[in-house]
């Protein structure tokens, strides 16, 4: 059968398909641009490292006390010395769900300040240990070790998108 010999809604539907098929084809072309690195976007130097923690149900307020008391002024030296620029805990509201629970947020104003630093390793030390004497430090992470697992970290670098 011709095309003047089809009925008017097969010819009308090859229509269709045809301007889908060309409308597809031109999408496809255009997700194909690539970005240009350094012009469409860049790398900066800045860094965020995160630590993924999961804490068992029922203790969310016994590790928020528990960093609070610990972790929180390591973090406050590190920022105080330009280590890193902030801080930040965060927690899922779907405290039952599997995975992590709780994320430790630092972002670093470059990978250079995650490099080993004795002297600020060794004050760190002491200020820990200033807060928990060492003879302590086993029983806490004994009781620790009963509701919180540390399941990864990551490092990401932040980049930047020009308007």
């Amino acid at each position: 059968m011709s095309a003047s010999n089809q009925p008017k809604e097969i010819t009308s539907m090859k229509t269709i398909s045809t301007a889908l098929a060309v409308a597809v084809l031109l999408a496809a072309g255009a997700s194909a641009v690539r970005a240009e690195p350094w012009t469409d976007w860049k790398p900066t130097k800045q860094v965020v490292h995160r630590t993924y923690v999961r804490v068992e149900p029922g203790h969310l307020d016994d590790y928020l006390t528990a960093i609070k008391k610990t972790w929180v002024p390591g973090e406050e030296t590190l920022k105080k010395r330009g280590v890193i620029t902030r801080w930040e805990v965060q927690f899922r509201e779907d405290q039952v769900g599997p995975g992590p629970n709780v994320v430790l947020v630092e972002w670093y104003p470059s990978r250079a300040k995650m490099d080993p630093d004795e002297a600020l390793s060794r004050d760190l030390v002491a200020q820990s240990r200033a807060i928990t004497p060492k003879d302590q430090v086993p029983a806490l992470q004994a009781e620790r070790a009963k509701y919180r697992t540390l399941t990864g970290e990551e490092d990401w670098t932040i980049v930047e998108i020009p308007k």
